[in-house]
């Protein structure tokens, strides 16, 4: 148990479950990649590219939550 909770906080294993989580895929097919750097790389890119449209998203909706408030007093 002590070595599952250790790998839990290794960063391969966190990137291997954030790009799985976003693509819906196994991470330990994300882990058989077979050291290909650019393969990594365009993982980890595509993950921040949906974070950051998830990050925008939730701001326009808090936006247009806001402005909708404002117009019922």
């Amino acid at each position: 148990m002590e070595l599952i909770e250790e790998l839990s906080h290794d960063q391969l294993i966190l990137y291997a479950a954030r790009v799985a989580k976003t693509f819906q895929i196994d991470p330990v097919d994300v882990l058989r990649d077979d050291g290909d750097e650019l393969l990594a790389m365009v993982r980890v890119a595509a993950v921040m590219v949906v974070q950051r449209d998830e990050e925008e998203a939730a701001r326009r909706a808090k936006a247009s939550s806001s402005r909708g408030r404002g117009r019922r007093r």
